[in-house]
């Protein structure tokens, strides 16, 4: 399987982590856990997902650290902000320091597929011109 088809979730409240995997298994996507910003950092070095979710705190970080292991992940990592209610400033914050996007639970299956193909296909562009790049 590529990595175009992993995504790791970083959560700390188990209800949505076991939502979340449910329904990114329902779009064929794998997805790994993690339960604190240390196992963020190892599986984003190791598996080299495309995406990770990241709920707002977590042991060790929150979704701001989240953010910076994917700034400097050695390929490109979109980060999507699990929330827990509608707040606007999160949202804006989140978008502002670098997530892609914000979702709330429950994850409605077509909102979600359209989140996911976004952030995957947005990672995927980068990384298709390196590459390229590396072959000339």
């Amino acid at each position: 399987m590529s990595n175009s088809h992993l995504a790791v979730i970083a959560c700390e409240r188990p209800n949505t982590v076991h939502a979340l995997t449910g329904a990114l298994r329902a779009l064929a996507v794998r997805p790994f856990t993690a339960g604190t910003y240390g196992e963020v950092k190892r599986l984003v070095s190791e598996l080299h997902p495309p995406v990770v979710f990241t709920g707002t705190a977590l042991p060790g970080g929150t979704w701001m650290d989240v953010v910076r292991i994917a700034r400097s992940a050695p390929e490109p990592v979109n980060v999507i902000v699990i929330g827990e209610i509608e707040d606007m400033q999160l949202y804006i914050s989140a978008l502002g320091q670098g997530a892609v996007d914000f979702v709330l639970p429950p994850f409605e299956a077509n909102g979600l597929k359209f989140v996911v193909n976004s952030a995957v296909r947005d990672a995927a562009l980068p990384r298709q011109a390196k590459a390229l790049a590396r072959e000339v």
